[in-house]
């Protein structure tokens, strides 16, 4: 199952290879922005009156939805991409101005 996955995410890159790198960079944001969209649809399923059965079953499929959709974005935007969203996310980062370098 991961083998024809990686093969599919493989081939839909490669594709987007053909494409200008402006093209590419908003197809990655667009698919990162539409990951978070899939994130909130967790909340909206979890308030909504359908049965728990359901809900189980449609807040596991946001949640799958949503790894892969931050994935396949963060695959097409790049390393630099992954080093910013991570450094972001550094609490030592977070009270720091431009010209200080953080504690390591």
């Amino acid at each position: 199952m991961l083998d024809i996955i990686k093969k599919k995410v493989i081939s839909i890159v490669n594709k987007l290879d053909k494409v200008g790198p402006a093209r590419k960079r908003l197809v990655g944001i667009v698919l990162i922005v539409l990951s978070f969209a899939f994130y909130a649809g967790i909340a909206l399923v979890a308030m909504s009156p359908i049965p728990l059965d359901s809900k189980g079953i449609l807040s596991g499929s946001c949640w799958v939805c949503r790894e892969i959709t931050f994935w396949m974005g963060a695959i097409i935007l790049g390393r630099e991409f992954i080093v910013k969203y991570k450094k972001s996310f550094n609490p030592l980062n977070w009270y720091q101005s431009k010209k200080n370098k953080p504690f390591r």
